[in-house]
């Protein structure tokens, strides 16, 4: 802008300027409420020139990336804030765009509009429309439920769905906090799975075989389900399946059936489907093949026969030794076995040995005999494995009965005891050839001891290991492994006489620790032989272990009822309980745990209840416990605890009316607290959040149950799985109060006064406030006052407060609130009204800050007023953009002082009418508005703009501080503009120019001609301006510049007389131009006009001058050869053209154009007169005298 007004000041008025083009010209904007809008337009230049622009808004409400560019190109951005905006507003106004290629306004049109979710072409302004977004395209759904514009729009405004929406956004999968948001909302039914078959029959399959599931689901939404098998056989192509493998509702599970992974005598298994909402069981079942099928069909049969036909050998061997079956029996079946087995698997001679082994037990020697010599006859020995010629001499030493061939035999098979692996079989052998386990029963026992540290395991073993101590019950003097398993094994088989057991009974009562298979066998041993003794072991191991499961509590119960006298056994009683029941505690025990017991305070918990629940079987000891049972209850009060048996406690002994001082203050505990039931298993604890506290309460689900504390109707109840998701609306569940708060409050009043849950109560139970009694503003203090209450939650007892003491004019209490008010909690409804008390209370900065956040159109004038005022002076002459928007507001609604007008004068940039408008205003109310009226001029200059009102803002201007620079340049851009472009400029204008041009400070031509020309115009002049023409006509006469407006001055300058007989033709356009023009005289005959071509002289810059003389009757006819940007016109002699004229003086232009007269006239005597004249003076001078 300075760079124009210096090319001015120098006269130079030919600047380039850009040609500008504008992206826009309306901005019709629909801004949501709560966004920052941002936008931008772009400015350009078409001729390739530089733009140097400014950038401002007439409201001052839009904000500015930046004000000036120097750019031939460039974007414009801008923001407008409706973070706090109500929707419903409107805001009209323009930009104006300021540029040395001219001034430009874009008119915007702002709407605040209700926030909404934009997703594609779609304006997503309620649940319902974004719950059918959910339902075509979840994923995007998912999306935009986590982004900015979705809590804008649909959470924020309600304080329990931004709670529930908060607790949720705390889940692992966004997918399923989205599916419980929509189901608490109500907006879309859970979903659930379900299979068309519960029970799917199979046939046993050969191979590898594959079933499919049909699951289907009831809805649309999200689901995410865990797939898993009972039985390895059974294998689901999936682990998990979730809402989106569905194909409609709709989804195939494929299930494998592995023939290779099914145990022997397993037939079914179950495929389950779960998920936080429901467990889906199929079971699966295969159905047994017939005999005949296994035979004929089914390839892993024969592999089954061996092993069947295998364990047959073992188990009827076992029967014989225990004397269950006859030798025919056991020799029959033995035989069978071995033909089978001979028969699957030929190319095993150990079974042919076993039929021969047979033989001999049943007395066919003669037949073993002849298969003797058949073998020695066939085979080679030396081509038998170790266990056939073990069994082969076992069997040659049988028949022989020869001693030298038992000790051979014996000799063979214990080598091979100790070098083969499978020892149990070379033992079995060895049991028949060597009489030292006969004779020694401990090496017997060592022996087997020995197997087992090896690890073998054998019921041969055991059985051999239990006929020992049958025969020696003395043998039993310590209980290992070996032991534990023997005598297992014996009790299974019945085959341990009365003796063992007991050694055994003894040897375990004397353990210190508890061993759960000794356990297993005395539970096994009481089972069959409930003896004191036996009840006595177990009871004392149980004890000394601190074993309390459930499961042992009939071993305790068993020695309470049978009187057993155990130190601890009360209270193990009482321990082990199913504490889910109240069963019958006898009354030897009640009596006993009411003098001394060691129980926990769950314990004791458990067994007041029970006494209570079961007083009608015992009143006695109901009374003899009471006065315990209220200290108990006491001390969980005073500990704040709940649980189902202290509730039966509270509902049996708590009264209002009989609560003791000492436990009064702690009442408050547990009156707020709800049990929370809730069934789902999926589920591992509840989270609580109150609006009106700060905590959030986590509590683990335990059995179902959970207790939690409830303070209001806007608790918000939450579930959590193991996952770490959570679950609003789907889960159901169930509260049941402990106690009725309501009828202990006014005790907790009294002895808890200053607890958080009190002073929530009592604001509470105020309700709607009346601002008029001192109890609502005490309630209101103890809230804002209170650590535990949310920061939110004060803000509201905060407004409530500064009502009432504005209600009861205690002014500085009201100003001590109102600081402590946290203005970005404010609606627009009270924002307004918050505003008016800073105002009033002369609290300025805080309402500035309200009223950046809350806009301030329903501010009261005058309170917007005040708060300007202060503004301003506070402002330190430092640009507020904010101030000045409410500062133009109160200009435009015509409420502002001299302080707001000098600060908008100062800092308000604007178009040049907006800046005429504002001059036009503070003119007469503001002293000094130097600084208005030069940035106006400047401005003008720059922008080539004009109004109305230009020169009364110059004159005003001139009058007071001014800066020669913008005075010279004005001026001189002023008289270019009066004498090239033919503008109105006022006289006093023109009176400043004059002063200038005294000064010195203005000489250029132009301006001293437009100085002329003005006093062409006048009637009288004072002899100082008389002075001042006379030098300057002077001076421009004697440089040949002569006009033909110097006739006006005629009366006091002599001029030459050629000014009053010549035409001039003037043409005016751009300086320093080779102006031609193509002229010829009219006559008004109809012969063709003779031109002529001459060059225009340029009389001083812009003016190019052309003198003629144009007698009576001629016209002169032009065409200038300029561009049509130019003007001209003629300047006729008067002279010439009149009439009547003097006689006298003549000169020969004026004696021609009188005979030009007199013919027309046809005056003939007059014409010869002039004539006559003519040749005897002019004629006669010009042809015979020259100039010496």
């Amino acid at each position: 802008m300075k760079a124009i007004v210096e090319h001015y000041a120098k006269g130079e008025f030919q600047v380039d300027r850009p040609e500008v083009a504008i992206s826009e010209k309306f901005l019709k904007l629909n801004i949501e409420s709560g966004t920052l809008y941002e936008g931008v337009f772009t400015v350009n230049s078409t001729n390739d020139h530089v733009i140097k622009a400014m950038v401002y808004d007439s409201r001052y409400m839009l904000r500015f990336n930046q004000h000036t560019f120097i750019a031939k190109n460039f974007d414009v951005g801008f923001t407008f804030d409706a973070t706090c905006l109500e929707a419903g507003k409107n805001y009209k106004g323009h930009i104006s765009v300021i540029t040395d290629g001219g001034e430009f306004k874009i008119l915007y049109d702002i709407d605040i509009t209700t926030p909404y979710v934009k997703y594609g072409d779609q304006k997503i302004d309620d649940l319902f429309k974004f719950a059918t977004l959910a339902e075509s395209n979840w994923a995007e759904a998912a999306r935009v439920f986590v982004r900015d514009d979705f809590k804008r729009t649909f959470i924020n405004r309600d304080p329990v769905i931004k709670q529930i929406y908060n607790s949720l956004m705390e889940s692992q999968s966004v997918n399923q906090a989205l599916e419980e948001f929509l189901v608490y909302v109500h907006k879309k039914r859970a979903l659930t799975l379900s299979v068309s078959k519960a029970k799917i029959n199979l046939e046993f399959p050969e191979e590898l075989s594959k079933i499919s599931i049909n699951i289907s689901k009831n809805t649309w939404g999200y689901s995410s389900s865990t797939v898993r098998s009972t039985e390895d056989f059974i294998i689901p192509a999936r682990k998990v399946i979730t809402s989106a493998d569905f194909y409609g509702n709709l989804y195939a599970l494929d299930v494998l059936i592995s023939p290779e992974n099914i145990p022997d005598g397993v037939t079914s298994g179950r495929i389950i489907i779960e998920n936080v909402y429901q467990t889906i069981e199929i079971e699966i079942n295969l159905s047994k093949p017939t005999e005949k099928e296994i035979k004929v069909s089914k390839p892993g049969s024969k592999t089954h026969l061996i092993k069947s036909n295998q364990v047959r050998l073992i188990t009827t061997y076992m029967d014989y030794r225990m004397g269950r079956i006859q030798l025919r029996e056991y020799i029959s079946t033995t035989l069978f076995a071995f033909n089978n087995l001979a028969r699957y698997v030929p190319e095993e001679d150990l079974y042919r040995l076993g039929t021969m082994h047979m033989n001999i037990m049943q007395g066919e020697t003669e037949k073993v005999e002849q298969e003797f010599l058949r073998i020695e006859a066939d085979v080679d020995n030396s081509g038998m494995n170790n266990k056939q010629s073990c069994y082969y001499a076992y069997l040659k030493a049988m028949v022989g009965k020869d001693r030298r061939a038992t000790e051979q035999a014996k000799e063979l098979i214990r080598r091979s005891y100790h070098t083969e692996d499978d020892k149990i079989f070379y033992f079995w052998l060895l049991l028949f050839v060597d009489d030292t386990y006969n004779n020694d029963q401990t090496a017997l026992y060592r022996e087997v001891k020995n197997l087992y540290e090896q690890g073998y395991n054998s019921p041969l073993m055991y059985m051999e290991l239990c006929e020992v101590l049958n025969n020696n019950p003395l043998l039993l003097k310590h209980i290992t492994d070996l032991e534990v398993t023997t005598i297992r094994w014996g009790l299974r088989h019945q085959y341990l006489s009365d003796e063992v057991i007991e050694a055994f009974i003894q040897l375990a009562a004397s353990f210190r620790q508890f061993d759960a298979k000794i356990f297993e066998i005395m539970d096994s041993i009481y089972s069959k032989k409930k003896s004191d003794e036996v009840l006595s072991s177990i009871c004392s191991m149980l004890i000394s272990a601190g074993k309390l499961d459930n499961k042992y509590h009939r071993f305790y119960r068993d020695a309470v009822e049978r009187n057993l006298k155990f130190i601890g056994l009360n209270e193990c009683f009482v321990k082990s309980m199913n504490f889910s029941r109240y069963d019958l505690i006898p009354q030897s025990v009640l009596m006993y745990l009411n003098y001394k017991n060691t129980l926990s305070e769950k314990e004791l918990a458990y067994l007041y209840a029970n006494v209570i629940y079961n007083k009608s079987q015992h009143m006695k000891v109901y009374h003899e416990y009471a006065t315990t049972m209220q200290d108990f209850m006491e001390n969980m009060i005073i500990s704040g605890k709940v649980s189902d048996d202290l509730t039966v406690l509270y509902d049996e002994f708590l009264e209002p009316e009989t609560v003791s001082p000492l436990y009064a203050s702690k009442l408050i505990n547990i009156i707020f607290r709800r049990k929370l039931v809730c069934f789902n298993k999926g589920v591992r604890a509840v989270i609580v959040t109150h609006q009106e506290l700060e905590e959030v309460q986590r509590v683990p689900i335990v059995n179902g149950e959970a207790y939690v504390e409830i303070l209001s109707n806007t608790a918000s109840i939450i579930f959590e799985d193991s996952a770490g998701n959570r679950y609003a609306g789907s889960i159901p569940y169930r509260l049941e109060r402990i106690v009725d708060e309501n009828a202990y409050m006014d005790i907790c009043c009294k002895y808890s006064p200053r607890d958080y849950r009190v002073l929530l109560h009592n604001y509470e139970q105020l309700g709607d406030f009346t601002f008029k009694k001192a109890i609502e503003v005490n309630a209101a203090r103890d809230i804002v006052n209170c650590d535990e209450i949310s920061y939110d939650y004060k803000q509201q007892a905060y407004l409530n407060i500064i009502e009432y003491y504005h209600e009861n004019l205690d002014n500085e209490v009201l100003t001590k609130y109102l600081e402590k008010l946290d203005i970005e909690y404010l609606n627009h409804a009270n924002a307004r009204v918050m505003i008016a008390y800073m105002v009033d209370m002369n609290m300025f900065d805080k309402a500035f800050q309200a009223v950046k956040l809350y806009g301030f159109d329903e501010i009261d004038s005058e309170e917007l007023y005040r708060l300007a005022d202060y503004g301003v002076e506070d402002s330190n002459g430092f640009l507020n953009e904010d101030l000045l928007s409410i500062c133009i507001h109160l200009y435009k609604s015509g409420k502002v002082n001299e302080r707001i007008l000098v600060y908008i004068i100062n800092h308000y940039k604007g178009d040049l009418e907006e800046l005429a408008g504002i001059f036009k205003t503070v003119r007469n109310r503001v002293r000094d508005i130097s600084l208005l009226a030069e940035n106006t001029l400047a401005q003008m200059m720059f922008a080539m703009g004009n109004v109305e009102y230009i020169y009364d803002i110059f004159t005003a201007y001139y009058a007071g501080r001014n800066r020669g620079l913008v005075v010279k340049a004005f001026l001189r851009f002023a008289c270019y503009n009066y004498l090239i472009k033919d503008a109105q400029i006022p006289s006093g204008v023109f009176d400043c120019l004059y002063q200038e041009i005294q000064k010195g400070n203005i000489e250029d031509e132009i301006s001293r001609m437009s100085m002329l020309h003005h006093f062409s115009k006048l009637d009288r002049y004072t002899g100082e301006q008389k002075t001042w023409i006379k030098d300057a006509v002077g001076k421009f006469m004697d440089a040949g510049k002569l006009l033909p407006f110097y006739k006006s001055f005629q009366s006091f300058i002599k001029l030459p007389q050629d000014v009053m007989l010549k035409t001039y033709l003037i043409y005016k356009s751009e300086p320093g131009k080779q102006v031609t023009v193509k002229y010829a005289f009219d006559t008004g005959s109809r012969q063709n006009l003779i031109y002529k071509t001459e060059l225009l002289d340029e009389m001083i810059p812009g003016m190019y001058v052309k003198e003629y003389v144009v007698f009576h009757g001629e016209r002169l006819v032009y065409e200038i050869s300029d561009d049509k940007q130019g003007t001209s016109y003629v300047v006729e002699s008067e002279s010439l053209k009149s009439k009547a004229f003097n006689r006298k003086d003549r000169n020969r232009f004026e004696i021609i154009n009188s005979m030009l007269v007199n013919q027309e006239m046809r005056e003939d005597n007059e014409l010869l007169e002039t004539l006559d004249v003519y040749l005897n003076t002019v004629h006669l001078f010009e042809e015979n005298l020259s100039i010496l």
